[in-house]
């Protein structure tokens, strides 16, 4: 399920915060929490760039 909000907030413009000049994104929280809930071992699959 935190895969599939990660993926929402990526391919949407859910998952970034544009204020100009600046853009953020919220696109961790879900690895984040993923990693708090399940330990950094399991977290560490929701992040494509770790996985």
């Amino acid at each position: 399920m935190l895969a599939a909000i990660e993926l929402a907030l990526a391919f949407s413009a859910f998952g970034y915060i544009t204020i100009p000049p600046v853009s953020l994104t919220i696109m961790p929280l879900p690895v984040l929490v993923g990693a708090l809930l399940f330990g950094p071992a399991e977290g560490r699959f929701l992040a494509p760039y770790l996985g």
